[in-house]
Formats: structure tokens, C-alpha cells, sequence
């Protein structure tokens, strides 16, 4: 009777903070204003979503450098997650497009444990071609990165495709670039109040993310703005924009617009301006023949002074601590995407030919063509060429001055079908591009029968990841602090040149491997990129 009584006592006093707790919403008083989110009860985590950092970039504003947003009066009412993107066509698979788009965009979105004091910042930039996606999306839910690591998590929008990146006789670009510094800022300012050490803040970025990450990393009025990174999938294999590419891709835009300055281009609607970025962007540039797979990009002009590679490789990069890496087949989404039928090997080969010149032939012995389908030898080529490789040469630069640690991602997901959809299905046994993301993040818990679940090896893995950047966050050394992951991660400038391989048990688990990928690397670092 006692005891029932005490449970029943119990379940009363419990039922009675869960009611209390969801009528009291959490209430943040921060430099930028009062706010009020919404408690996360599964997690503990308190969510504040689409947090304006920057007055809407419309009208006098569009292509001008953000606007910092003023201190509001009252609570802002932010509890809510709305999912708006900025104005894109998204072709991502389903998880990352935004169901509604505005320019009204510049928003960041805040995961705070409830008990959070003084903790380490993680701040996620989204890829997605620099010109898609957003990041108040399910694949970014900060909520379990948050509880299980006891970081405050920030995810940032910035502005995509012609409007974050157009370069003209008039205009430098990279206003993209310039929202990510102001969002930073407004982290620097306002995380202390959900609980977050602004001193100890990892900035990190993933594809186009990472590859404004990277120019964050050799721009100097960004150095303040961050002490370590996660640098996943880097495009900086693709050289960023230089004016003279920026302004003929510039120029196509205005013309389809039928402009001729900037002013008339403003004054046009946004579906004019979506019109004209997808209409000019597939003119292949003879001098620029890459940038048909990434034509929207950091262009280097005002606060970015150098290609990134080329920087870095020079040592004009912050000596920061850093975790580097890539997934097995991040070529795949690229290839397939732009070559929708099956590439003979006489066409592979042409395409090699006029990329690599003279060195194309010890090219197509490393990746020899395909009598069924090329696309599958042009992904792997891309894989190193584009993204594996280039990050090898600037880690080999970098790890001389600051701690760098190298993995790669290499597992399939066994919810492939339903992760990558209906328009990806030559990922459903491939290791693509993001792959690594649901399992950093650790979103893919199956809150219902009709969801993707983990498999019990596939939790194990994001669990381990969590501890490894974990730690990274709370000390900037992924082996050292609160967690233990069950593998030593060497530094990339021990011998040997180790990288973290990222496998479920059943593939092999978690290890270190010398010499990754050196044949193919090397040669491409002897030939440049």
C-alpha cells in the first residue's frame, strides 16, 4: 500500500512538471533581445528556432552586405520550427530542401541543453551547391548532438546561388560569406545567454559549408570568430571563383534578367532571379570547364584573399585545431546528377582528355574507363580529384602547425531507400556525399513505425562519432575529455599520415589506416589541382 502510494504520489508529482514545463516555455534574455523557444522533453534541450540575425537582404538590401537585425522589443516567439529556406530550386534529396522559400532567410537556429553553463559551441554551416538547402531541417536537428556531447549547437542559413554569390563589374560577391561572419558575430555576442562559452565556439561546415569554412580559415577578419574546426567533404578542390569567372557568369545573369546594373536587377522579383542563375549557369566556361559542377562559389575578392588550397598549402592559414575528412564515394551524387544515362568509354575518356591534357593518360591508368557505364570510374576520379586529394595536400601544410586529424566515412545506410528517396537511387549501396551527417548529428532514431531507424551497429557508430567530435568540442583533441570512443585517432602528421576510417563492426569498426589513397594523391599532387 505504501509503496503504491509512493508511486502513485510519484507519477502525480511527474505529470504535474511535464504540464508546467510544457506551459512555461523556455525564455532566453540575450544582447539581441528576449526570446522564448520550446523544451525538447526527450532530450532536455531547449530549441529556439529561426532567430533572426540580419535584417532581411530584400529590396535596397539584396546584394548588399547584411544588415546587423536590431535589438527587439518584447519576447520573440521563436518555439517554432518553420523550415524557411532561402529562394532556391532544390534538387537535394528530400531531408534538405526547405518546404517554403523567402529572402526573408537569414535566421540561425539554437539547441541548448537545459543545464547548459559555460558550455562549448558547435555552429553547423549547411552545404548544398552554395545554392540549396537550409538549416532548419530534420538531417540538422541539433537536439541530439546537443544532449548526448553537452554543447550548445547553432545551425546558420546564408544566402545561396545568384543572390549570396553574383559577382558583377559592380559587385564582388561572396554576400553568402559576409552573412556567415554576421551570424558568427551574433554567436560571439548572445550564446552566453543559453548557456554557451562564446571563448570556446567549433565552427563547422559541411560541402558548400565546408568550403566556406575553408575560406573562413585563411580570412583574417574571420580569425576571431571561431578556435577550431570540422571541415566535412571541402570543395576546395574546385579553385573558388576568380573575378574574371565571377563576372562572365555575372554578366550571363544580368542579360538574362535584362539588366544592365544592379539597381534593375533589384527591382525584379526573385523567380526572375532564380530564372536567370539556373538559365546562366550551365554555360561551360572553356578556361573554367569545373565549374559546371559548382558554378555558385566563394569568389576571391574583399575579406577572402586567396584560393583556399593555394593558402593553405602556403601556410597563410589560422593555426587552428582541426578534423578534416570526406565519405568513400563523394564523387557519385556530382556524376550521376550531371550525366543521366550511361557514359560510354569513349566519351569517359574524351572527358579526361580535355580536363587532364598530357596527363591524361596516367589519369585513365589510375581510373580506367568502363565498357558499361563510365560514370562509375568518372566518380571515383572525382572523388580524389575533387575532394579527397585536394584536402590531403592542404592537411599535409596545415598539420605542420596545428593539430589536424583526418578520417574518412565509410558506410552505407541500411535506410538508404528512404533517406536518399526516389531520386537517388544509385546511393542506395553507395557511400555518398553527406552520408556522414545523420550519424554526427544522430537524427535517425525512428520516433515512428513509419521513420528510418538505426540498426543497433549503425547506433553504435553515430555514438561513437558523437564522442570523438564530443570531445573535439570540449578540448579540440577528439581523443581527449568527457567521452571515451573506442579507438585511439592518431594526428595526420604522425607517420604514415593516418586517417580515422568510420565502418560499422560488422564492416570492420572503427580504425586507423596509414597512406590512405597515396598512388592516386600523390600523383595528383604533382601534377596540381
Amino acid at each position: 500500500m505504501s509503496t503504491m502510494y509512493t508511486m502513485y504520489t510519484l507519477v502525480i508529482s511527474l505529470t504535474l512538471i511535464l504540464s508546467l514545463t510544457s506551459a512555461a516555455p523556455p525564455v532566453v534574455d540575450a544582447p539581441a533581445g528576449r526570446m522564448s523557444g520550446v523544451l525538447l522533453e526527450a532530450t532536455q534541450v531547449r530549441a529556439f528556432y529561426n532567430i533572426p540575425f540580419a535584417e532581411p537582404p530584400t529590396g535596397a538590401l539584396r546584394w548588399m552586405p547584411p544588415v546587423a537585425k536590431g535589438v527587439w522589443n518584447g519576447t520573440m516567439a521563436l518555439g517554432e520550427s518553420k523550415a524557411i529556406g532561402c529562394p532556391q530550386r532544390c534538387f537535394l534529396p528530400p531531408h534538405p530542401c526547405p518546404p517554403t522559400t523567402s529572402e526573408a532567410c537569414l535566421t540561425l537556429n539554437v539547441f541548448a541543453p537545459l543545464a547548459a553553463s559555460n558550455a562549448p559551441v558547435m555552429i553547423f554551416m549547411p552545404g548544398g551547391h552554395f545554392q540549396q538547402g537550409l538549416a532548419d531541417v530534420p538531417v540538422y536537428n541539433g537536439q541530439y548532438l546537443a544532449n548526448a556531447t553537452g554543447v550548445v549547437v547553432v545551425t546558420i542559413n546564408y544566402r545561396l546561388g545568384a543572390l549570396g554569390w553574383l559577382v558583377t563589374d559592380e559587385l564582388e560577391g561572396n554576400f553568402g560569406f559576409l552573412d556567415q561572419q554576421l551570424a558568427l558575430k551574433w554567436v560571439a555576442d548572445n550564446v552566453a545567454a543559453f548557456g554557451g562559452n562564446p571563448s570556446r565556439r567549433t565552427l563547422m561546415g559541411q560541402s558548400a559549408g565546408a568550403g566556406s569554412l575553408a575560406a573562413h580559415l585563411i580570412a583574417p577578419s574571420s580569425a576571431p570568430l571561431f578556435e577550431q574546426a570540422v571541415v566535412m567533404s571541402s570543395t576546395i578542390g574546385l579553385a573558388i571563383s576568380n573575378p574574371k569567372y565571377g563576372a562572365q557568369l555575372g554578366a550571363l545573369v544580368m542579360a538574362n534578367m535584362s539588366c544592365k546594373t544592379t539597381e534593375c536587377m533589384r527591382g525584379k522579383p526573385v523567380a526572375s532571379v532564380l530564372e536567370a542563375e539556373y538559365a546562366s549557369q550551365s554555360h561551360l566556361f572553356v578556361d573554367h570547364p569545373l565549374s559546371v559542377f559548382l558554378p555558385w562559389n566563394v569568389n576571391k575578392a574583399g575579406p577572402v584573399p586567396d584560393n583556399q588550397l593555394t593558402a593553405m598549402r602556403a601556410g597563410k592559414v589560422q593555426r587552428k585545431p582541426m578534423i578534416m575528412g570526406n565519405v568513400a564515394n563523394e564523387g557519385v551524387i556530382f556524376i550521376y546528377d550531371a550525366v543521366q544515362h550511361p557514359l560510354s568509354k569513349t566519351e569517359y575518356e574524351a572527358i579526361v582528355a580535355g580536363v587532364f591534357g598530357l596527363h591524361a593518360p596516367r589519369v585513365l591508368d589510375l581510373f580506367p574507363g568502363n565498357v558499361i557505364d563510365s560514370r562509375v570510374p568518372m566518380s571515383h576520379l572525382a572523388t580524389y580529384y575533387v575532394m579527397i586529394c585536394p584536402q590531403r595536400y592542404a592537411m599535409e601544410a596545415m598539420a605542420q602547425n596545428a593539430p589536424v586529424y583526418a578520417y574518412l566515412f565509410d558506410h552505407p545506410w541500411s535506410f538508404a531507400r528512404s533517406g536518399w528517396g526516389a531520386n537517388y537511387t544509385f546511393c542506395f549501396h553507395q557511400v555518398c556525399h553527406g552520408s556522414g551527417l545523420p550519424f554526427m548529428f544522430s537524427v535517425v532514431r525512428g520516433p515512428s513505425p513509419a521513420e528510418p531507424v538505426f540498426t543497433p551497429d549503425e547506433l553504435e557508430l553515430s555514438e561513437q562519432m558523437l564522442a570523438y567530435w564530443g570531445n573535439f568540442a570540449h578540448s579540440g583533441n577528439p581523443n581527449s575529455g568527457p567521452f571515451a570512443p573506442s579507438a585511439a585517432w592518431p594526428s595526420f602528421d604522425a607517420p604514415g599520415k593516418p586517417e580515422l576510417i568510420f565502418q560499422t563492426a560488422g564492416e570492420g569498426g572503427i580504425h586507423p589506416v596509414d597512406n590512405f589513397a597515396a598512388t592516386a594523391c600523390d600523383y595528383f599532387d604533382s601534377i596540381g589541382y
